[in-house]
């Protein structure tokens, strides 16, 4: 019989007899060939005590071990290192009073323990078998960062080691107590000193560190581990094994998880449902449910009772494949071995029809599932959900939403994903937007997926202002966007002749590197936002020469300076320099530098002082003149009526996201960008004070004044709406009214009745049917409008 040079000690903790059979990979004579011998484990003393030490341990341990803790209190201030080790010493046949006293001490005098102690009193409990008490002392001496202390601590174990006449399980609990903490390195160089003086952990304790190695995805370590394992003769159990199949399954070779299962049999370990379940998962994830079916058969031949997992796990991969009826007959023989299919059975199930777009299946096992106790949770109802969204039915998606406040479940990213793809199949891009805007507002982060089905839902709609509010979003939510999605949106706004919008798309990209070179040279530059008229070559973001004479014509600074004429320009027209700055922020033949200016004029003078506001130097910047400015500052821009209002675009467009966007870049006056600029700080008492300043002075708050306090997180009050609702109906803009109502439910603050029937009144007076009956039918389903209220009354009309 070979006899291994090793420190062995059982692989058991609870001494159970394990397999005398060992696992042999390797030849027995290598580690002879190496002449492999284990190195002598040191052997330290300490002085004897004498005098006062002396009588101070025996003093100590008289009171201790009559138990009289009084008497004993008063001598903690006597305590030394020296002491406390000659009286762990004299009591450690008794462990239980030798961990009293090393916590009497820890309380009493902590500058009295040391390393020294501390592995006195670990070798008092591993030789008692007191293993988690011993854990507890490791972790508190590990607490330290000190990265000399594994070293030490090692190496105050193994000088400790025959003074205390301890066993060989101190080292294993290290080891062990490295595993649970996840101190890998640690860990490692624990077994590699071990091996060197001819201990070995226990099977156990190698368990925990493959465990907790699987844990953190660390497949790799956990098979160098397990070889070193069989090298070293240990001699693994079924969870062992278990684990490794685990790792294996997860790496992908499956074949090889079959060996290692085989291999069971040789080594006379029965395989326990756990080893089939582990195999049955892995061949699902691998597409290979069909002799999952086989596994399930045969660990019944064998003897092995199929649990809810097994069961789940096969109907899992059968609906990952699309492969219902398989499922359906799974389910059926779990019910037949007495097998309770739980929520996670039926989650699996409603998920698989709904993606396949059977909602009415997956209906019948939502009502089965209630008719057999098992409770529903957040996944239940996200799945119900994205069926009837798949299939458009986004009102009975509505009803499911009440159902989660009734049950007390919180939506989370997967529950606003499916209702903003409901709206997207009806192709409602506004309405999926302000859910988007719902679900951040809530801590939900979307993902890429959901950007795209936005994305989509507005380029299909040609509303490329609302794509690129999205795309926006998607960068400011650090995730990127592929380069076809751009350069389809970069497009559409060049077509659209939303060239300002372009360029900062543009220049976003470029900045982020996302737009690839084949595109620029190609696609984009077809695209492109300016062209030299004269050399043809794309200028978009530089500083260019525009004659103010002939529309839409832009020369280099080259072709300008060599006189460059191209009919019907010539080159002693009157130009303008556009810089970086030059291009319309707010209004149309506003520049952003010039807005910048008055910006600073109004934080200089203060908002509603004109006068001095106009006394501001603008007068550099393209001309304008101090009366130009009042008569803007003031409402009166007779020279301007060809400007878009905002009812202007919600008449042209009826897409209240769009509308912003339009407003944003079009046609608004210069209060929206001051209260955006004070929400950004948080101000939102001055931007309340601006709301009421807008009444004084006769200003038509538009949709992007409103929009401004929502969009960087300020929550306006029901009062502000009111406010805004009212000047709006005064100045017979119902469509606005409309939108502030809806941006109203959408900030879940509910509208008086009153309140909806003048805009609803209002709406119908002006034609505007379409509106009005989509305003009705959203207060009905709030309980909102009075009883007696109904669609009839349009024909006030």
């Amino acid at each position: 019989m070979w006899s291994s040079p090793f420190r062995r000690f059982s692989t058991s903790l609870a001494s159970s007899p394990v397999n005398p059979t060992p696992a042999i990979t390797t030849p027995s004579g290598d580690l002879r060939r190496r002449n492999w011998n284990p190195i002598p484990i040191p052997h330290r003393t300490i002085p004897e005590p004498r005098g006062q030490d002396l009588d101070f341990v025996n003093v100590a341990h008289s009171h201790l071990i009559h138990s009289d803790w009084d008497k004993l209190n008063p001598l903690s201030t006597h305590l030394t290192p020296f002491r406390v080790k000659h009286v762990l010493l004299k009591i450690q046949k008794d462990h239980v009073l030798s961990l009293e006293f090393f916590n009497w001490v820890e309380t009493q005098n902590p500058n009295s323990h040391t390393l020294e102690t501390h592995s006195i009193i670990l070798h008092i409990l591993t030789k008692n078998r007191k293993f988690k008490p011993a854990e507890s002392v490791l972790r508190c001496v590990l607490v330290s960062r000190s990265i000399e202390l594994p070293d030490r601590l090692f190496e105050a174990l193994l000088y400790s080691y025959r003074m205390c006449d301890s066993s060989a399980r101190v080292f294993d609990s290290l080891f062990r107590t490295y595993a649970h903490m996840k101190k890998f390195r640690n860990a490692s160089d624990a077994f590699v000193r071990m091996k060197e003086y001819g201990f070995l952990p226990t099977v156990e304790s190698c368990n925990a560190y493959l465990s907790s190695l699987l844990d953190l995805h660390r497949v790799d370590i956990a098979f160098v581990f397990y070889r070193q394992m069989r090298q070293c003769r240990i001699t693994p159990n079924v969870y062992t094994l278990n684990m490794v199949m685990c790792a294996l399954c997860k790496s992908g070779r499956v074949e090889k998880a079959l060996e290692v299962f085989r291999e069971m049999e040789s080594l006379g370990i029965s395989p326990n449902v756990v080893s089939y379940n582990t195999l049955i998962l892995g061949h699902c994830n691998n597409g290979l449910s069909s002799l999952s079916v086989k596994l399930k058969d045969s660990m019944v031949q064998k003897g092995v009772r199929p649990n809810v997992v097994t069961f789940n796990t096969l109907i899992c991969g059968f609906c990952k494949e699309g492969k219902l009826q398989e499922a359906n007959r799974v389910l059926s023989e779990m019910k037949a071995l007495d097998v309770a299919p739980n929520t996670v059975t039926y989650n699996t199930l409603i998920n698989g029809y709904s993606q396949l777009g059977n909602t009415e299946k997956g209906s019948r096992f939502y009502e089965e599932m209630r008719i057999n106790g098992v409770k529903a949770d957040i996944l239940t109802y996200n799945a119900l959900m994205l069926g009837l969204c798949k299939e458009g039915k986004t009102k009975k998606a509505a009803y499911l939403v009440k159902e989660l406040e009734k049950e007390k479940l919180v939506p989370n990213a997967s529950t606003f994903s499916a209702l903003i793809s409901g709206q997207c199949v009806r192709k409602n891009s506004d309405r999926a937007f302000q859910l988007y805007k719902i679900m951040t507002r809530n801590g939900c982060h979307p993902t890429e997926q959901t950007f795209k089905m936005l994305m989509s839902t507005f380029c299909q709609n040609e509303d490329f202002e609302g794509a690129f509010l999205v795309l926006m979003e998607m960068l400011g939510s650090f995730v990127t966007p592929s380069s076809d999605m751009c350069l389809e949106v970069y497009t559409g706004l060049g077509r659209n002749g939303h060239k300002t919008l372009a360029a900062k798309l543009c220049r976003e990209m470029e900045s982020r590197n996302i737009v690839p070179e084949a595109s620029q040279d190609t696609a984009l530059g077809k695209a492109a936002l300016y062209h030299y008229n004269y050399c043809s070559k794309d200028i978009s973001g530089m500083i260019r020469i525009k004659c103010a004479v002939s529309p839409d014509f832009d020369l280099c600074i080259e072709c300008f300076s060599v006189g460059a004429e191209v009919a019907p320009h010539k080159c002693n027209h009157p130009y303008w320099v556009m810089d970086n700055l030059s291009f319309p922020l707010i209004c149309p033949d506003w520049n952003a530098d010039e807005e910048a200016l008055l910006l600073e004029g109004i934080d200089m003078s203060g908002f509603g002082n004109w006068t001095e506001v106009s006394e501001h130097d603008l007068s550099h910047v393209m001309g304008k003149s101090r009366e130009e400015l009042l008569a803007i500052a003031k409402g009166r821009r007779e020279s301007k009526k060809d400007c878009p209002t905002t009812t202007e675009l919600l008449l042209k467009d009826e897409s209240s996201l769009s509308a912003r966007i339009k407003c944003g870049c079009e046609g608004l006056q210069p209060e929206p960008a001051l209260m955006l600029g004070l929400c950004k700080e948080g101000k939102t008492k001055k931007v309340a004070y601006f709301v009421k300043e807008l009444e004084k002075e006769k200003f038509v708050p538009n949709a992007s004044s409103f929009s401004a306090l929502t969009r960087n997180g300020c929550h306006p009050t029901k009062q502000t709406f009111k406010m805004l609702m009212s000047t709006f109906c005064r100045n017979e803009n119902f469509e606005g009214a409309f939108l502030v109502l809806m941006e109203m439910l959408g900030s879940f603050v509910t509208p008086g009745s009153d309140m909806f029937l003048e805009v609803y009144t209002g709406l119908g007076w002006n034609g505007r049917k379409t509106l009005a009956v989509k305003l009705c039918r959203e207060m009905e389903s709030r309980n909102i409008v009075p009883e007696g209220f109904n669609e009839g009354n349009l024909s006030l009309s």
